[in-house]
């Protein structure tokens, strides 16, 4: 059995946004353990977080003892209702034999389809109780293969477009397809944009990459409105911040859809061919497809908008009084190694990271898409612990720094030596 590693945090939240930030940075199912009562309610906010970003995560929190459920005991919450609408399941463990069952399917759920948090809770007096128990395997994990024919209709549509651009998001990146998405992308002639603050699931040094899809990018969000032909996505559900409050991709516009959750197929826009798939089945088999005639047009195309991404990512200096963001971000951009990983908290100095900061390297980059203060030193100090051998930077706004800088504590005691950027965030 594999030697378990116990992180002890400062306080709960900080505790389960390092299970979640251990999860993006590694792309396996963070764990983290509470306590009852205030201590679930504070790892509410990570758990949210986990299902907005769809990471995989198993949440054990601790519940009053049985005979006391329904009484309002001390500490006591009903975790269905409380966790119910921001967890993928939630499940109260009342008899220690059901333990490896119930685990078992905890894990599989976390990881499977769109993966998310799942909330086990564990009653003091079952924890107290001896058992006999039998450990069980666990569940294979589950990656759904494509249908052959639609794979077949969206090469067809690839190859007959003039400007297709592909959309990468999160589900390229939990099923490990960086290979194929590299192939898939030169092969088919097709320039790829990155889903909301997922600029690490594609080398932004490719000649094929074309930006992110944030709110500040204009030129490639114009690229995609105004432009393209046909919209390829590939493990996003196309969210809030990815779309412009569901701006894209406008209305008639065609588009493909692949994702791992049937559920996530449509479920903001509906799309010409949808594909229930992991990202790299469907790229593997997609692969087997010729590619398109050379198109000088369409080659000249891309190089365009490559270019402009590039422009877009290279600071500038401007006249201020203040310290220049742009020279502190070129400083960065001259200084950190191709592997270094970033984090970032929420706030408005985050444009600053999004916008200049350039990504080689997987999962080198991990920011919260929900928008929620205090993520930056906890996500840190889990990737470091996680990716010991790189360099990891937060940057983190003064509010989010005074929630959980008190992770730099656990930093020290565990040895995660990280690098905190605190910026004054008045705006």
């Amino acid at each position: 059995m594999p030697e378990i590693k116990l992180i002890t945090n400062r306080q709960e939240g900080c505790s389960c946004f390092m299970a979640e930030g251990y999860a993006k940075s590694t792309r396996t199912t963070g764990v983290c353990l509470v306590t009852r009562g205030p201590g679930a309610t504070n790892a509410s906010i990570a758990i949210h977080s986990a299902k907005y970003d769809s990471v995989p995560l198993v949440l054990l929190v601790g519940q009053v003892s049985r005979a006391a459920r329904g009484r309002e005991a001390g500490q006591e919450i009903d975790y269905t209702h409380f966790f119910g609408s921001i967890a993928k399941w939630v499940v109260e463990i009342n008899e220690p034999k059901h333990v490896p069952r119930v685990m078992t399917r905890a894990f599989y759920l976390a990881r499977t389809g769109r993966p998310g948090p799942v909330v086990v809770s564990l009653p003091r007096d079952m924890l107290e109780e001896n058992a006999d128990i039998s450990m069980i395997d666990p569940y294979p994990p589950a990656r759904p293969n494509p249908d052959p024919k639609l794979i077949e209709e969206m090469i067809g549509r690839i190859n007959a477009a003039k400007k297709p651009v592909l959309l990468a998001g999160s589900g390229t990146q939990y099923s490990g397809a960086r290979p194929e998405l590299i192939d898939f992308s030169e092969k088919f002639h097709i320039p790829v944009l990155t889903s909301y603050k997922r600029q690490d699931a594609f080398p932004n040094s490719h000649p094929n990459y074309i930006g992110n899809l944030t709110n500040a990018n204009k030129h490639a969000r114009t690229l995609v409105s105004k432009e393209a032909d046909l919209v390829v996505v590939i493990g996003s559900r196309l969210n809030q911040q990815t779309t412009g409050v569901f701006s894209l991709p406008r209305p008639g516009q065609p588009f493909i859809q692949i994702d791992a959750d049937e559920q996530n197929i449509g479920q903001n826009s509906r799309p010409d061919v949808g594909i229930v798939s992991d990202a790299k089945s469907a790229l593997i088999v997609a692969l087997k497809h010729q590619g398109p005639r050379p198109n000088e047009s369409r080659a000249a195309w891309i190089a365009e908008h490559h270019a402009a991404q590039k422009r877009y990512s290279t600071p500038s200096e401007r006249p201020t009084r203040r310290a220049s963001m742009e020279r502190v971000m070129a400083d960065l951009k001259a200084t950190l190694p191709s592997d270094a990983i970033t984090t970032t908290d929420a706030g408005s100095f985050g444009q600053w990271p999004q916008r200049y900061l350039e990504f080689e390297h997987p999962d080198s980059y991990i920011s919260p898409t929900l928008g929620c203060m205090g993520t930056g030193v906890p996500y840190a100090v889990a990737a470091k612990l996680a990716h010991p051998d790189r360099l990891v930077v937060a940057h983190v706004g003064d509010g989010g720094f005074l929630m959980t800088g008190q992770e730099m504590a656990t930093a020290k005691q565990y040895g995660a030596n990280v690098i905190a950027i605190v910026y004054d965030n008045d705006g």
